[in-house]
């Protein structure tokens, strides 16, 4: 049995197959056993290649989703910081729930205040969400 050894560590081993014309050989036997040689290297490149390719997949998987991970977790560092700065001094303002109708007035129109600035910090040019 021969065995061919590649740069990247892969062999391959098949058969050997003495290719010089052997008295009374047959060249038709020849020919079909270097075939059939050939084609066991090929299905074996092949499930190689298969091997390495499934690997490759899972690595690119394993990556994108440690990016995704690491964005995520970006954002939920801007998200408690822009809560601390702005969310918590909200809160601490508005302690109230409004007793009366113009008191629920001013505490829903702080509220909307909240809001606007809020998506401003969603916006897509650079807010939580604007990667």
């Amino acid at each position: 049995m021969r065995s061919l050894k590649f740069h990247s560590g892969v062999s391959l081993q098949g058969e050997g197959t003495n290719f010089e014309n052997r008295p009374g050989g047959n060249p038709a036997a020849d020919y079909s056993e270097g075939a059939s040689h050939v084609l066991a290297v090929i299905h074996q490149i092949l499930n190689h290649h298969r091997a390495l390719e499934q690997k490759w997949h899972a690595k690119k998987i394993k990556l994108h989703q440690r990016l995704a991970l690491r964005l995520f977790q970006e954002d939920v560092k801007q998200v408690l910081d822009w809560l601390s700065n702005h969310g918590e001094v909200f809160i601490r303002k508005n302690t109230g729930i409004g007793r009366n109708l113009q008191k629920a007035r001013v505490y829903q129109k702080s509220h909307e205040h909240f809001e606007n600035v809020a998506q401003v910090m969603d916006a897509p040019d650079g807010g939580f969400w604007g990667h």
